[in-house]
């Protein structure tokens, strides 16, 4: 009997082992398949991220594709549009300005070429055909400027350098800077000038130095945004005019102003976003609103890219027309590293900005800023 009920607890303890033993390779299943769940889990979800991440990486990758594209195509198109117009345009409606027009014989160093100038009622063709040229030492202090820029950064094309015009007018330094073959970038809203700085780039494109592709002539004015303003030009001087996009200052204009024509502008970032901003040598604007547009709208070449010149015609009268303080203009620029001269970008004597406004001898003056890297 004793044996029996012995053998009875001894299968008894066997079996509860056994379940034991079961119970607890269960139980490691589950945990083991629990862990596993949360690996995968986890896994899966930082897949799932990872993808979105790369969704939304990729979307804003092919964003940036198409709108360097747009630019691209916006950039060719003004090409196309501007030998187009030498092709076919040029040739046939030059009567129309053939009474405002005089084609002149210009040369500066030892360039010599032909120009379209207004006879008469414009300042800067009343000067080429004085002196045969525009602000010769000028000019020739942004073409140095130019080639110490290639020189500094090992450029052998001079196409890889570009300069931004901003205010082309009819052309002086699009079409003689254009003869050494580095991309001009010219910005001129009116429709005259427009006008008559293709027929500049036609006639010395075809006549005289046979290649000048790298002149891009875009028919647009820089403001903060994509709209239309009003030209007013001086009528008792031809050197003051200027742009105005909020109508309610031309309510404060006098006499002297009148209204010419309505005037596309645009945002300088939009050519300016896609395009590699380092080759961007030298930046050429005028103070007549434009100036501070690209200061405004541009402000990432000046503080991050550190455009190295910059050559502003400046006015005092201008900033006073549009009641904007012309002090602050320039600080932004001496902030942020720039020096100031009146004599050129190279080797030259800086000068202050309360010298600048104090000087009354100093109303209209072509300003020299240069990048000064910290030693």
């Amino acid at each position: 009997m004793e044996l029996e009920t012995t053998r009875l607890i001894n299968i008894s303890f066997k079996n509860e082992k056994k379940y034991q033993l079961s119970y607890e390779k269960d139980v490691k299943k589950l945990t083991n398949l629990l862990k596993f769940l949360i690996t995968f889990l986890s896994i899966f979800f930082f897949m799932i991220v990872f993808i979105i991440f790369l969704i939304l990486k990729s979307k804003n990758y092919i964003i940036r594709i198409m709108e360097s594209k747009k630019v691209v195509q916006d950039l060719n198109y003004y090409i196309e549009r501007q030998n187009y117009f030498c092709d076919y345009i040029h040739k046939i409606y030059d009567k129309e300005f053939e009474e405002e027009l005089i084609l002149h014989n210009v040369s500066l160093g030892n360039i010599t070429f032909e120009m379209f100038l207004y006879k008469t009622d414009d300042y800067i063709s009343n000067k080429i055909q004085k002196y045969n040229y525009l602000d010769g030492n000028d000019t020739l202090h942004i073409l140095s400027a130019l080639q110490q820029f290639a020189n500094d950064n090992h450029i052998i094309n001079p196409k890889e350098v570009v300069m931004l015009d901003i205010g082309g007018h009819i052309g002086w330094y699009s079409t003689f800077l254009g003869t050494f073959k580095y991309t001009i970038i010219t910005f001129e809203p009116l429709p005259k000038n427009y006008y008559i700085l293709k027929k500049n780039y036609c006639r010395n494109n075809r006549d005289f130095f046979g290649d000048m592709s790298s002149i891009i002539i875009i028919d647009k004015g820089i403001y903060s945004e994509e709209t239309t303003c009003d030209y007013y030009k001086n009528i008792e001087s031809n050197k003051r005019n200027i742009i105005l996009c909020d109508s309610s200052q031309s309510d404060k204009l006098n006499s002297e102003y009148k209204k010419i024509s309505s005037v596309e502008m645009r945002n300088l970032t939009y050519y300016l976003q896609y395009m590699d901003n380092r080759n961007i040598a030298l930046i050429r604007i005028d103070t007549n609103l434009e100036g501070e547009m690209a200061l405004e709208t541009g402000k990432e070449l000046f503080t991050h890219y550190r455009t190295p010149y910059l050559f502003i015609e400046f006015s005092k009268k201008a900033f006073a027309d549009r009641e904007s303080d012309p002090k602050k203009f320039l600080q932004f620029f001496i902030d942020n590293g720039y020096q100031i001269s009146l004599d050129g970008f190279l080797n030259s004597t800086s000068i202050t900005i309360d010298q600048i406004m104090e000087n009354n001898n100093i109303e209209n003056v072509n300003l020299f800023l240069t990048f000064i890297k910290p030693s």
